[in-house]
Parts: C-alpha cells; structure tokens; sequence
C-alpha cells in the first residue's frame, strides 16, 4: 500500500492526477483534464459520479472587490440505484 501512495502522490506532484477529497469518504483519484468536473455523491452506496456542465456565474455572489479563483461543486442525494 506504502507504494501505491507514493506512486499517487508523485503523479499529483506531477499534475498527471488530482486528489479529490469528500468529507467522510476515502481520497478519490482522477487523471487531469482541462475541462473542471463537478461530481454528484451518492450518500447511500458512497459513489461519485460527474456532472457535465457548469452553472456558472458564481461572481455575482461574491461580496464587492472579492475575485474568484476557481470553484468545485459536490451535490449529494441518492443515486437511481439507490432510491
């Protein structure tokens, strides 16, 4: 296991892979991409899955002079197995 956590964190180092960590579940691994991802976690069977698309417009919350550098969206619920 030691190795595989090493091999894990030289490729995050790299920026080949990202950590993604969700509270309560174990660090998931994803390779990079260029686009960002937004996930939905299924509370009962702890399954992450990608959302595609983004909403967007997230600047207009952001109190006056405040300037956003990047966002994650993590929406939770039941997944169609699990309802």
């Amino acid at each position: 296991m030691a190795t595989v956590y090493r091999a894990l964190k030289a490729l995050s180092r790299e920026g080949k892979i990202r950590k993604i960590e969700v509270e309560g579940l174990p660090p998931h691994y994803e390779k990079m991409r260029d686009e960002h991802t937004h996930y939905f976690v299924c509370e009962d069977c702890h399954t992450m899955f990608d959302l595609h698309g983004c909403p967007g417009g997230f600047n207009k919350l952001l109190p006056p002079g405040f300037v956003m550098s990047k966002h994650e969206i993590f929406i939770y619920g039941a997944c169609q197995d699990c309802v």
